[in-house]
């Protein structure tokens, strides 16, 4: 987790995505949460101290998991670099504890001075066990040495905290001399958990004054806050580490929403889980479908699979206090920051979707996803004559026709035949020609932004024939009362990669983009 981070050096954001990549490969799940709330609700006391300002955060961060899906928190403070190996050495001492690694200095050396009253050995208590002094630069010293674990009384910047702690009850508070993690530890503690420092694992402490990083004045005001209703949106992210490129953009893209428009708290929630089609298969809520075709039968694959991914990141979180979800995929790098300012205008009776473009063009990204009010059902009184044709196959003027006569395939819009891709257009294939900025939606997917009402109520994504995993709970949503808007000034940017999606074809990567 990444605690009230606001600016992120490239080595951090590299480390991070480092040590997700070789987690997984060694068998570790991992997800990651990037808190950039900056509001406070009416009514709430703002903290007196650094040290409470982050006990708030924190705990508002646990209760955003759902602590049974999970073994352990890693805590990163966002002036940190650090090999990919962090987790998993971390993890091989501390199954039962609290740990932290040695703090060192740019130049590879520790560093005595890093956080002599958040890094204190349990040497410096008092008598009765209690923390009422910070670390000595000896002490700090003797803690960069030594094979075995250090006891500790407390830990900082990067410490990893089993979730049975938390299940517990164990919470972070303000501590007068130390940090929120004195409470964290006493509690480990009086459960017979240890809390250490591990000399052996290593991680490089960045000069954080000099990057901008230091704690801001304003944050310390103890007085009432004032200022009107704050929008709590969870930010859900299904990602990849192997596509290092595109998921540095996202992860930038996400601190930056700390200083969008509007009162509003963006949760993040990156989702790495790699799941198998006959995993997924056996959860799929849609109809049994046989594609005939070999297209039909991967776009099958990839929408159940994405549709099981959707589910399992709801079923991860927790939703209450949530009043919305902004769904993103990881490979849309760009998107207007006042964009979730304009879906909460609307209300929480509405989805609201930017318009998604491919980087670089005037192409339209998600040819599926976006149908227009009332094109729907269109496509309905055709899905049982379906042949294994996906959205961008199906003629809407007719019986479905997949194969030209040279063996291609084929679809038909209101602006022709078309072989092997959609017309290059900014606008969707499914959608009229209607005037205005907000237009009326059947659906649409890639990235939106909806009421969190919507799945806490049940709705649930599943495999969708003729469009995107997304199309059922759209479907469900429009037969609640929820309305589906397409905001057609607010442009998104897709990545630029090979087969743009599910969708398109190697082929129509060359008819579309060059």
């Amino acid at each position: 987790m990444s605690s009230l981070a606001t600016t992120l050096q490239q080595n951090y954001i590299d480390s991070v995505i480092g040590m997700v990549d070789m987690s997984i490969s060694r068998g570790v799940q991992v997800d990651l949460f990037v808190d950039t709330g900056v509001f406070m609700h009416p009514g709430e006391r703002l903290p007196s101290s650094k040290s409470s300002l982050l006990a708030y955060h924190r705990n508002r961060m646990v209760s955003k998991l759902a602590l049974g899906r999970y073994t352990h928190v890693l805590w990163l403070d966002d002036d940190l670099w650090f090999p990919p190996d962090v987790l998993t050495q971390l993890l091989s001492y501390s199954m039962d504890g609290l740990a932290m690694p040695v703090l060192v200095s740019q130049d590879g050396s520790p560093d005595s001075t890093i956080d002599p009253c958040g890094v204190i050995p349990a040497t410096a208590e008092s008598v009765d066990g209690t923390v009422t002094r910070c670390a000595t630069a000896d002490e700090l010293r003797r803690l960069s040495y030594g094979d075995g674990p250090h006891l500790m009384s407390t830990v900082a910047h990067m410490v990893l905290v089993p979730t049975s702690l938390y299940a517990a009850g164990a919470m972070h508070t303000a501590h007068a001399v130390s940090n929120e993690f004195v409470s964290m530890v006493q509690f480990a503690r009086a459960l017979g958990m240890p809390t250490a420092l591990l000399p052996f694992v290593r991680v490089t402490h960045v000069n954080s004054r000099r990057h901008g990083l230091i704690f801001p004045d304003k944050h310390l005001d103890n007085t009432t806050f004032e200022g009107g209703p704050v929008t709590e949106m969870s930010v859900f992210i299904p990602a990849s580490s192997g596509h290092k490129h595109t998921l540095t953009r996202t992860i930038f893209n996400m601190l930056q929403l700390g200083g969008s428009p509007g009162r509003i708290n963006h949760n993040a929630f990156f989702y790495f889980r790699h799941h198998t089609f006959a995993e997924a298969r056996r959860f799929d809520r849609s109809e049994t479908v046989n594609p005939s075709s070999s297209w039909g039968k991967v776009v099958h694959r990839m929408w159940v699979k994405m549709a099981y991914i959707r589910n399992s990141m709801v079923d991860h979180s927790v939703l209450d206090g949530v009043d919305f979800v902004w769904w993103l995929d990881f490979d849309v790098v760009a998107f207007p920051l006042d964009f979730s300012a304009r879906a909460v205008s609307l209300g929480t009776e509405t989805i609201s979707c930017p318009t998604v473009l491919i980087e670089a063009t005037w192409q339209f990204y998600d040819t599926c996803g976006f149908v227009g009010e009332g094109r729907s059902r269109v496509a309905e009184s055709i899905r049982r004559s379906w042949n294994g044709c996906d959205c961008t196959m199906v003629s809407l003027e007719g019986p479905p026709s997949c194969l030209a006569s040279d063996g291609s395939a084929v679809i038909r819009s209101g602006d022709g035949l078309h072989v092997n891709n959609i017309p290059v257009s900014g606008t969707p294939s499914y959608v009229d020609d209607v005037a205005g900025d907000l237009v009326p939606m059947d659906g649409c997917g890639a990235t939106y932004i909806m009421p969190a009402a919507i799945l806490r109520d049940g709705a649930a994504y599943a495999y969708d024939p003729l469009y995107t995993d997304h199309f059922p709970v759209m479907r469900w949503a429009r037969e609640h009362g929820y309305r589906i808007f397409w905001h057609r000034a607010s442009i998104a940017y897709h990545a630029d990669v090979d087969g743009f999606g599910p969708m398109q074809t190697k082929e129509g990567r060359t008819a579309s983009n060059t």
